[in-house]
């Protein structure tokens, strides 16, 4: 084989191998997704009959599946009835599926209190999800004051949030609740948060809040790189969250924290 031809095979397998991704991209896409983010009204599926008015002053977002609906039944018995000027919503993903169709949509008419995305009902969209909550109150909320992003499982008193916000300053931004420092980003590919170089370069996260004791992508990427470009100040709250206690995200100064897609993370996970 002459020199000429080695150099072409050699040429070729070089673009070919460069071709390849560097990691395992895992759940995410194999390259930028830089489209915007879109706050029209298909992101959502449904808005809640039973959510914001102009005498609402905080908004709690809970993170739920479809099929949580004995935890949903279980968090309306306990917080809806004790409410003044707070309001609760259940932010939910699409499914394929007949049965929890039927129900979502007589959860729906019964309570007004369901806001269904349209993604998909999956674990790694729970990063849209927390976007969803926020876009909403963005849009809808616009006398608010404060928003709380938590799970079906937290452990929270309704009664100490309302009195968390109503001792905020006014017209301020900041995140509180618990603050996790210098998290190591996973890249083992193994690890269930698994993240790669290219999808984000520094091996520390922002510092963030999160849920419980756990490290999450999509804590890191709204209270923490968001928050940093928004230029949002962080706050630990420890009132919030004792032992292996679940506690909420806490946003304040809510109908500021903007959700224009320029400070929007730019990639996306796999559905």
């Amino acid at each position: 084989m002459s020199n000429q031809n080695i150099l072409f095979v050699l040429i070729s397998w070089l673009t070919i191998v460069s071709s390849y991704p560097k990691e395992d991209p895992g759940y995410f896409l194999l390259e930028d997704n830089t489209t915007p983010i879109s706050l029209d009204h298909k992101f959502f599926r449904g808005i809640p009959t039973q959510g914001c008015n102009d005498n609402t002053n905080l908004l709690i977002g809970v993170i739920s599946k479809t099929s949580d609906i004995n935890m949903r039944s279980k968090i309306r018995r306990k917080f809806v009835d004790r409410m003044d000027k707070t309001k609760m919503i259940f932010l939910l993903g699409s499914t394929s599926s007949p049965k929890f169709d039927f129900h979502i949509m007589t959860e729906k008419q019964k309570h007004g209190d369901i806001l269904k995305l349209n993604i998909l009902e999956n674990y790694r969209n729970l990063t849209l999800k927390t976007y969803g909550l926020i876009s909403y109150a963005e849009k809808f909320c616009k006398n608010v004051k404060c928003v709380v992003k938590m799970d079906t499982d937290a452990e929270v008193s309704v009664k100490e949030l309302e009195d968390l916000c109503q001792s905020l300053p006014d017209n301020e931004q900041m995140i509180t609740g618990h603050i996790y420092e210098n998290a190591e980003v996973m890249r083992n590919i193994s690890n269930k948060w698994y993240v790669p170089h290219y999808v984000y370069s520094d091996n520390i996260y922002k510092n963030f809040t999160f849920e419980n004791y756990r490290r999450l992508p999509e804590d890191a990427i709204f209270t923490g790189v968001v928050r940093e470009k928004a230029g949002i100040k962080i706050q630990d709250y420890k009132v919030l969250h004792t032992g292996n206690t679940k506690f909420p995200s806490f946003f304040f100064g809510a109908n500021d924290f903007g959700t224009d897609s320029s400070r929007a993370p730019t990639r996306s996970p796999k559905k």
